[in-house]
């Protein structure tokens, strides 16, 4: 059996099967300093969020932003939650189990937790809440296409049968989509659910006001009376409202605003490395990005240390246009790093082919430093007599309209929980989210090999050679592995970083309490 105990306990976990990408890369030494006080009740926390609008929504299968996200958290649970070495942890399944093959998984609900309204969660809240991914609308559908059925197994039991092994799957259901909601629910304006807060007011880009809930089942949580989230999406006004005191906490720092709060004596800096990236996205499919010498040709014309340095204010590891971390056990080491490297990129172009011939490159603020990666890419293909030219798009509608709909785009992979989900959906040829149409001989069964197997020796393996095809193949230029920056009041404390997403994984408003 993996993970059983209460959430608040230490996890158990089988030769850290469940370990995601990059989590001996956390900040460890924040933590340490955010639990030498002793914890304070009462206070609310004020939140400058980036991207609230007037489709934000409680809905957990429609949740699209950070902020969506953050709401969500405070008033839903999952199944499980990921702690900040990338674990998966019981959250309102008190334990779960496979079998050895790892296509049948139980989880065992907590007893005794209950809706905001009262009503006790039931297995049938479970299956409801799943099967919305497989029967209706969904951005959470891929996370659940390897389940074949759920079904209740009794009244405290509900068992997941799989299409193929996955070993990380208890990592999956810790995923805020799969957040669990009262059977038959279809309306969310005021959300019930079995969350740390009781959502009191809710108007989409305007304001959220959340209030503790009494008998949240978590011991002790959460500290503070109530929150309330703020949209300020411009960088600027976070940190502003952040430095004057008006708010506690601003999420989503770049550039001059790191700079600023790390100068600050009335705010600290909240760092989290994590698997996720900006890129330039390359269609292996369109001309002329299916020239793989051009390809290669911008991989070495990347200035990857300028980026990490100066764009990304040293918040940022150096990226080898692969998806793992390079802190991760899963890494491969035998990659040569690139670099920028003028004579190569020389080279590889003179084999492309492409002469004089326009090089368009879609670029927006969309990706964090989206912008950057052009310019930094542009100057250096001058020289290199490369005829690059960006089309700057605005942020709004980009994903759905400009992404991975041209031979060159911006790119901006959110990390998931585990590695094996986000080869599963970026990486293998029917990933839903594959924008470039990677596809490599005999990936797609290393794939599934790699989330199948649990020694941790043949996983490395496997996952050496997925990279090393990624890596040949080079369908994205991935410059650095960027880290959540949040800025935090010196008078906050209880927030660690949780390496899938800003403010604690999203999770942080429940563990966070206000010092004097």
């Amino acid at each position: 059996m993996i993970g059983t105990g209460p959430a608040s306990s230490p996890p158990l976990s089988r030769r850290g099967l469940l370990q995601g990408a990059g989590a001996g890369a956390l900040a460890a030494t924040f933590g340490a300093q955010a639990q030498e006080a002793r914890p304070r009740r009462g206070g609310i926390l004020r939140i400058a969020a980036a991207d609230q609008s007037s489709t934000d929504t409680f809905d957990p299968v429609l949740a699209r932003s950070g902020s969506d996200y953050l709401r969500a958290k405070a008033a839903f649970n999952a199944l499980t939650w990921v702690n900040s070495r990338a674990e998966a942890v019981p959250d309102l399944a008190e334990s779960f189990e496979s079998d050895p093959q790892a296509m049948r998984w139980v989880f065992r609900l907590r007893k005794g937790v209950r809706f905001h309204d009262g009503s006790p969660v039931r297995t049938a809240d479970v299956v409801y809440s799943i099967m919305r991914h497989k029967t209706g609308p969904s951005l959470g559908s891929a996370i659940v296409a390897n389940v074949a059925s759920v079904a209740a197994d009794g009244p405290d039991s509900v068992v997941f049968t799989l299409t193929s092994p996955d070993v990380s799957f208890p990592l999956a259901m810790s995923e805020l989509h799969m957040s669990i909601v009262k059977e038959g629910t279809t309306e969310f304006s005021r959300p019930i659910g079995t969350g740390p807060f009781r959502i009191e007011t809710f108007q989409p880009g305007v304001r959220t006001i959340g209030t503790r809930n009494p008998e949240y089942w978590v011991p002790d949580r959460p500290y503070v009376d109530g929150f309330e989230l703020i949209p300020l999406s411009d960088m600027q006004s976070r940190v502003n409202a952040l430095l004057a005191g008006d708010v506690h906490l601003a999420v989503n720092l770049r550039g001059v605003g790191i700079d600023q709060v790390r100068q600050s004596t009335a705010a600290k800096l909240l760092t989290t490395p994590t698997a996720g990236f900006a890129s330039v996205h390359m269609r292996v499919d369109m001309k002329p990005s299916d020239n793989l010498d051009l390809r290669l040709a911008l991989a070495h014309l990347m200035d990857r240390r300028r980026f990490v340095e100066v764009v990304l204010r040293g918040q940022a590891v150096l990226g080898n246009d692969v998806p793992i971390l390079s802190t991760s056990p899963l890494y491969n080491t035998d990659l040569p790093q690139r670099a920028l490297d003028p004579d190569r990129a020389k080279f590889h172009l003179g084999r492309a082919g492409i002469g004089s011939a326009p090089v368009e490159v879609y670029v927006t603020d969309a990706a964090n430093g989206g912008i950057d990666i052009g310019q930094l890419l542009q100057r250096e293909a001058a020289r290199a007599g490369l005829n690059l030219s960006l089309k700057r798009v605005p942020a709004d509608g980009y994903w759905v309209n400009v992404s991975g709909m041209h031979p060159f785009t911006n790119n901006q992979v959110t990390p998931r929980p585990s590695d094996d989900m986000n080869i599963a959906l970026f990486w293998k040829s029917n990933g839903a989210f594959n924008k470039c149409r990677f596809t490599a001989p005999g990936f797609d069964a290393l794939a599934d090999e790699a989330r199948a197997t649990h020694d941790q020796g043949k996983r490395r393996e496997l996952y050496f050679r997925m990279q090393k095809l990624i890596h040949d193949t080079t369908p994205q230029v991935i410059p650095a592995m960027q880290s959540y920056v949040d800025g935090i009041s010196n008078r906050v404390m209880g927030i660690e970083p949780v390496p899938v997403g800003y403010l604690g994984g999203f999770n942080g408003i429940q563990n966070a309490w206000l010092g004097a």
